[in-house]
């Protein structure tokens, strides 16, 4: 009995981290946990029953009831005003319309209602529900197939002239660049014979799509740099070219919560996450053919929360909670024969407290590793992928991280930084740590580590920190090469280009270009929002990043210009 009620509170802790996790009150739900300690799932979990109580025999029950059903609704709908995309619209409006209904029925029949033992918490439940899926069930089943709605759907989605995106010049010829990108955009190295600048390509600072300004989840590149791929919130995913800013071609259909998007299969496919409703996680696998431009329809559908790609770019490596139980599983499916070849599965009596969010592979693609967040800490769980077991008890080593704080380095080994500012390198098979590096017998940061990134050759990679200071370690001594100092607000995002030089965004909403070796400054510029992912185009002319201003995304394209002395 104690073993299904265990079973039962990680099933239900499992699907309250995607709320608890990634959105605007994630902030002040990690001052909580700092503060009593506690798991923020534990905390939703011990409140919830108290407000269950509350609803059934509270004072007031009706006004609590009525504020909760009001509270998120409205905020959500303030939001939409300021997209231009409809199906947000539609699907608050019928929200508002049920509301409303249920308040006129509850007017006149009050006195009934309220003697009903359990109707505040039926309703509460049922509004939460409504707002969560209710409202698009009927979108989809009752309204998209009305004639007016389907023209609004239709003036939304640009489904026209679709324009094949030119998938022998993304790069992928060899591994290498094409000789006639390379005439046309000669990419040039980091000398101290010249000064560099950066511009905003666009006057407004973000790219003028087809949809709204403040959506864009992910960002991936070609090989070569020319062209850059987005994932909307609302909206297909789009192509835009890096060297003149221009709208290439647009996916076909509407996409709700994009997010992941990468190539695939040589350039021929784009794989991303996307959702069936406004609210919920992305973890609804999606394939577009870049030929067509049309999603490809899966022989069933599949569902994981993070994915990577294999060396060859044809393979997916998938992670998710498993459908029953409290394990993991982790699953490698075929692209070009749209199968699953190979699924995984953690034995179920092994806890890891949350859905997984991060997931890489050894070079060799022996080893996935699974990272977990669990409060202020990740739990990686390391999979053996040649096993020919389908239910195993895999290493798991625990660590003070964000997921994604980490790098392979190699077949065996691997770099994680800390929230506390250090860096452990750990081995992957054993799960064991090796050593933790540090910069002058200190910590190699004073604060949190926010992220780590390889170079383009793995030959050196740069760490980021709350602390305002960013550091370039050489890969195989471990030792630091320089510092970058000069942001005066925590570093969010960084990249190292091909040719030496290291991008920065901070908080104080400057982009800032390095030399690498130095360390020092080579140009900054003011972009009046918080970069959050950065990257440098293969030819060294472009940078590209997701920005944040007032809670809201949108894409950012610097020209990097380089002017010999």
């Amino acid at each position: 009995m104690s073993a299904v009620i265990k079973n039962n509170i990680h099933k239900v802790k499992n699907e309250l981290n995607p709320y608890l996790h990634n959105n605007r009150i994630s902030l002040f739900l990690d001052l909580v946990e700092q503060k009593i300690h506690l798991e923020r799932s534990l905390i939703a979990l011990g409140i919830l029953p108290i407000l269950a109580i509350y609803l059934i025999i509270g004072w007031g029950n009706d006004f609590v009831c009525n504020l909760i059903g009001i509270l998120y609704p409205v905020y959500a709908s303030l939001s939409a005003i300021q997209s231009p995309g409809k199906y947000d619209d539609r699907h608050l409006l019928i929200y508002w319309i049920v509301y409303s209904l249920l308040g006129c029925i509850e007017y006149f029949g009050y006195s009934l209602f309220n003697s009903l033992f359990f109707y505040w918490l039926a309703k509460c439940i049922f509004l939460v529900w409504f707002m969560k899926s209710g409202s698009r069930m009927i979108i989809r089943r009752f309204i998209q197939n009305t004639a007016v709605l389907n023209d609004v759907q239709d003036e939304h989605i640009i489904e026209t002239d679709y324009h094949a995106p030119p998938i022998a010049d993304f790069g992928y010829s060899g591994g290498e660049m094409t000789e006639e990108y390379r005439d046309k955009f000669e990419s040039w190295e980091a000398t101290d014979d010249g000064e560099y600048s950066m511009k905003v390509m666009f006057a407004d600072g973000g790219l003028p799509t087809d949809y709204e300004l403040n959506n864009i989840n992910s960002v991936t590149m070609t090989p070569n740099g020319k062209y850059v791929i987005i994932g909307q919130s609302q909206g297909p995913s789009q192509i835009w070219d890096t060297i003149n800013g221009q709208l290439v071609s647009s996916m076909q259909g509407i996409t709700i919560h994009s997010s992941k998007v990468t190539l695939a299969c040589d350039g021929t496919l784009l794989v991303g996450l996307a959702s069936d409703s406004f609210d919920s996680q992305s973890n609804i696998l999606q394939i577009w053919d870049f030929n067509t431009g049309k999603s490809i329809e899966l022989p069933y559908q599949i569902k994981c929360t993070t994915f990577t790609l294999s060396n060859n770019s044809n393979c997916l490596i998938m992670a998710g909670n498993q459908k029953y139980g409290h394990g993991i599983s982790v699953g490698i499916f075929d692209l070009n024969n749209l199968e699953l070849m190979k699924e995984i599965k953690s034995d179920t009596n092994q806890s890891y407290d949350s859905t997984p969010s991060f997931i890489t592979l050894t070079p060799d693609e022996c080893y996935a590793i699974v990272g977990c967040p669990s409060g202020l800490t990740t739990n990686y769980v390391v999979f053996h992928l040649i096993t020919q077991q389908e239910l195993i008890q895999p290493p798991i080593i625990t660590i003070d991280s964000d997921p994604q704080c980490s790098i392979v380095l190699n077949n065996e080994q691997m770099l994680t930084g800390t929230i506390n500012g250090q860096i452990i390198l750990w081995n992957i098979p054993s799960c064991q740590r090796i050593q933790t590096l540090n910069d002058n017998r200190q910590n190699a940061h004073r604060d949190k580590i926010k992220d780590l990134k390889f170079s383009p050759d793995c030959s050196c990679f740069v760490t980021i920190s709350v602390d305002g200071t960013a550091k370039v370690w050489d890969t195989n001594s471990k030792e630091v090469i320089s510092k970058l100092i000069g942001h005066e607000r925590e570093i969010t995002c960084a990249c190292i280009s091909t040719n030496q030089l290291v991008v920065t965004g901070s908080k104080d909403q400057n982009i800032c270009l390095w030399y690498l070796q130095s360390g020092q400054i080579a140009s900054t510029i003011h972009v009046g929002m918080t970069p959050l992912h950065i990257y440098m185009a293969a030819h060294n002319q472009t940078i590209v990043a997701i920005g944040e201003k007032d809670g809201q995304r949108q894409l950012l394209m610097l020209r990097v210009v380089f002017e010999q002395r």
